[in-house]
């Protein structure tokens, strides 16, 4: 929950912490450290990047779609595929501008990923 709210990784371990502390019937004794939640952090990353590759491959009906806005002068770009019933984030990042070179980029980055996740989890090399 904390990470979809946007709460940076550092502070996870400590919040854990004190929202236990809130309740007088859970006593904690085995807090993830912040090394751990980021190395959860990347596998659920992997396990979504498997998903979507898995779900393209599986599908011939799929739509490659995206969206961008700039929030606080940053601008962030989004690239979702969906299919009949589901829709898979592909990616959501930091773009340096809204150039179609940066999109360009964006996308082809981010099917690179796809391809590497896929070929690593299936024991295929990837060229």
């Amino acid at each position: 929950m904390l990470l979809l709210l946007k709460c940076p990784k550092k502070h996870i371990s400590s919040l854990i912490e004190s929202f236990s502390s809130l309740r007088s019937w859970i006593t904690l004794t085995d807090i993830p450290h912040r090394s751990t939640v980021e190395a959860m952090v990347r596998e659920l990353r992997a396990i979504s990047d498997r998903q979507t590759a898995e779900t393209i491959l599986g599908n011939w009906d799929c739509t490659l779609g995206f969206d961008a806005t700039t929030q606080e002068g940053i601008h962030l770009n989004s690239i979702h595929i969906t299919t009949q019933g589901d829709c898979y984030v592909i990616a959501a990042d930091k773009l340096a501008g809204g150039t179609a070179e940066d999109y360009h980029i964006h996308f082809c980055d981010s099917i690179d990923n796809l391809a590497n996740a896929y070929c690593y989890f299936h024991g295929k090399e990837y060229r």
